[in-house]
């Protein structure tokens, strides 16, 4: 049942009050109601609800020897979180994200999921979780979310992660452990989605993506992740699986890989791929032997930094972002090589298509999937009821609809 217009107004604006604090900080209150575009009472009201709901605070100074109170200075609580889980193929790490979008603690488990396997790892995450909030009892789990490295659909179940090996997994049962091992708290269904996917919506929200409205974000592990942002959403396309770029064919490439098929793109980009041209040598050693001039891991790094430029040469003139934002080592390969990948882009992708996009590394580094996790499940608890079918609203949302007819294209320099 759709809830009347006043309502929905009402939870979308209270959406909007929340996200705006998420994204920009503390503001005075006056500030908070202009960007949202409401009356001062409007905005005075939505602050208040709020504020009642625990979710905001209200942090003025209190100041002596002047007339008149200033506009409170509105700041998200510390006291509410969010809990962000990242599930790789030889790692994964929980954190406590704040509605301010500051990771309040995290930590790295010892296992390697890959080999550990689905049931297994999940109940290592929840006992993880279930320890950290036990040693914090005044936190308050505002939304838990996961990014996985692999393709998810809409109903949380994992259907193409080669390097993951978790093909076919459902993570529904995820929400019984986490009931089960947080009685106290109220845990909405937990948000599974892809890495790549998640950190493009870590790098919109509060890293290099902000300056843009149109980007492209590569993940780079074992395999190569992209996430799509088109007029300042984050497209998953109608089955919920864009952006797996790394089973692009480039030419030229013909080693095997884990998807059962040869020539994809991380098969020459990806960290594998690094062990296989520099064997013995682990990233950081070849990419530190580069930057001081090492001739043998400067001809490796120009190697990847080609096919890196292949690849991107192929979705420049089919996405025409404003920026490419690359993750892990990527960024360093182009920092230590960028003439070898423009040289690539331009060999593959006509020039003037390519014009005025931009190459840059991402802000929030190694945490920028679970700070895009971590803004996935918030919004306020109210009277109202949810959103028709129960799917999220309000800030992190994705969008799931295929890339829009037109998109705002930023002008902000980077």
């Amino acid at each position: 049942m759709a809830l009347p217009a006043h309502a929905e107004s009402r939870r979308r604006n209270l959406a909007a009050v929340l996200r705006l604090l998420h994204e920009r900080g503390p503001l005075r209150q006056v500030e908070i109601s202009d960007t949202v575009a409401v009356s001062r009472g409007t905005g005075i009201s939505l602050i208040e609800e709020l504020l009642d709901l625990g979710l905001l605070v209200d942090a003025t100074p209190t100041a002596r020897g002047t007339r008149g109170r200033p506009s409170p200075l509105i700041v998200a609580s510390e006291d509410v979180v969010a809990v962000a889980a990242e599930i790789a193929a030889d790692t994964a790490r929980v954190d406590l994200v704040t509605l301010g979008g500051s990771i309040q603690v995290a930590e790295s488990l010892p296992i390697a999921p890959s080999a550990l396997g689905p049931e297994k790892t999940l109940r290592r995450v929840v006992s993880a979780v279930s320890d950290l909030l036990a040693a914090r009892p005044a936190l308050r789990v505002a939304g838990v979310a996961v990014a996985v490295h692999g393709a998810v659909d809409s109903q949380r179940r994992i259907v193409f992660a080669p390097n993951l090996g978790w093909e076919g997994a459902d993570l529904a049962p995820i929400d019984a452990l986490l009931r089960d091992a947080l009685p106290r708290q109220a845990i909405r269904p937990v948000v599974v989605g892809n890495d790549a996917d998640l950190g493009a919506l870590g790098e919109q929200r509060r890293g290099a993506g902000r300056d843009y409205a149109d980007f492209l974000y590569l993940s780079a592990e074992r395999g190569i992740g992209g996430g799509l942002v088109a007029g300042g959403a984050v497209v998953l396309g109608s089955n919920g699986l864009a952006g797996e770029v790394g089973h692009l064919k480039v030419a030229g490439a013909t080693s095997p890989c884990g998807c059962g098929q040869r020539g994809c793109w991380e098969t020459e980009i990806g960290t594998a791929a690094l062990s296989r041209k520099a064997p013995a040598t682990s990233s950081d050693v070849l990419l530190a032997r580069a930057q001081s001039g090492d001739h043998w891991a400067v001809d490796v790094v120009e190697d990847v930094a080609t096919w890196l430029g292949y690849g991107l040469g192929l979705l420049i003139p089919v996405l025409q972002p404003g920026a490419v934002v690359l993750g892990g080592h990527l960024a360093r390969i182009a920092a230590l090589a960028p003439s070898a990948v423009d040289r690539a882009i331009h060999e593959t992708c006509p020039p003037r298509l390519a014009m005025g996009v931009t190459i840059v590394p991402r802000r929030r580094g190694p945490a920028s999937p679970r700070i895009g996790a971590a803004a996935r499940p918030r919004r306020p608890r109210r009277a109202h009821p949810p959103a028709p079918g129960g799917a999220p609203a309000g800030p992190g949302c994705c969008s799931r609809s295929r890339w829009p007819r037109s998109s705002r294209r930023s002008t902000t320099p980077s």
